[in-house]
């Protein structure tokens, strides 16, 4: 059975007793801060797997 993304995200926060309603964490981890380093530690990924820079710009 497919689910979202965002089924498995809530999933977890709620198993690790965590809130699970996203705009809780904005005020404490802006997304213009984390966006980008997610991004740059995804391209890395994508670099070290050899992918080609078609397939690791999406990052």
């Amino acid at each position: 059975m497919a689910k979202k993304h965002s089924t498995f995200f809530a999933s977890m926060m709620r198993e690790l007793k965590l809130d699970d309603t996203p705009e809780v964490y904005l005020d404490e981890v802006p997304w213009q801060i984390v966006g980008p380093s997610v991004y740059r530690t995804y391209l890395a990924a994508a670099q070290r797997l050899n992918l080609s820079e078609e397939a690791a710009g999406y990052w």
